[in-house]
């Protein structure tokens, strides 16, 4: 478990590319949530209780801040 954890929240070479959109924000597991992403719009969905806004929602808006800008997150 905790080598599971070290590995997600370990630093990461970012690589370097042309378009600023294709920049990392945040990294779940292998997969990297870029600005491109983020612009055509983050849908997340599952049951009550489940986390949504506490963990996936709560990351998303913290990698926002990190990258110097704002974002929203709405529930219903």
């Amino acid at each position: 478990m905790m080598r599971a954890l070290q590995q997600l929240f370990a630093p990461r070479q970012v690589p370097t590319t042309r378009d600023e959109l294709d920049q990392p924000l945040l990294y779940f597991g292998d997969e990297a949530l870029t600005l491109r992403a983020c612009a055509e719009g983050i849908f997340i969905t599952g049951s009550s209780g489940s986390g949504k806004t506490s963990g996936s929602g709560a990351a998303i808006v913290r990698a926002y801040l990190r990258n110097g800008f704002g974002g929203i997150v709405t529930c219903c």
